[in-house]
């Protein structure tokens, strides 16, 4: 949940469940009457919803500060230089893995902001999909070295007119949610 006396940093400011118990009866009457003016519809047609913001935010602050006290935890450590061999590298690694699913998040959040300001405008070329789910395939096969992934397709697939970025994403997309919710109970047939 968002901070209510802090309507601009709604977005990222986790707030303290328990703060509004030292308020008065009339703070926290205005707390919450700020808390719900900063989670009001905007006017300009926001695709995200009070109810669906709300649950949107809070999922997107759990999913940065993750690999953020990962990447922060292990730099930190990293510094000190007081791991050696393989546990410097471990933990190399992890900060490594961190900071690629951070990279994917923010690309994810710029994607979703172009889209909903109308600012996303596909190409329309033709795009190798069978070369995309190929190299998509071999870079989570990298990532996840225990899952199994087959491609069933044909690997010269094509579209006549897409655009090779989004069509790219949306593989890399649905290959992690595949790997993220089963990859380890079977094998991934694309």
């Amino acid at each position: 949940m968002c901070d209510p006396a802090c309507p601009d940093d709604s977005v990222m400011m986790p707030r303290d469940p328990t703060a509004s118990r030292s308020l008065s009866p009339a703070g926290r009457r205005r707390a919450a009457t700020t808390r719900r003016a900063s989670h009001s519809v905007p006017a300009d047609g926001d695709l995200i919803r009070d109810p669906d913001r709300q649950a949107f935010l809070d999922i997107l602050s759990h999913e940065l500060r993750t690999p953020v006290t990962t990447i922060y935890g292990g730099a930190e450590l990293l510094a000190k230089d007081e791991l050696k061999g393989e546990r410097r590298r471990a933990l190399a690694e992890d900060v490594r893995i961190e900071a690629d699913r951070l990279y994917r998040l923010v690309e994810d959040l710029v994607i979703l902001v172009n889209s909903e300001r109308g600012g996303i405008r596909p190409v329309g070329e033709p795009v190798a999909v069978g070369r995309l789910v190929s190299a998509a395939i071999e870079r989570e096969v990298v990532r996840h070295p225990g899952v199994k992934i087959s491609m069933l397709g044909a690997a010269d697939a094509a579209a006549g007119a897409a655009d090779e970025v989004m069509v790219a994403h949306v593989i890399r997309n649905l290959l992690d949610n595949a790997i993220g919710y089963g990859g380890e109970a079977g094998p991934i047939e694309v």
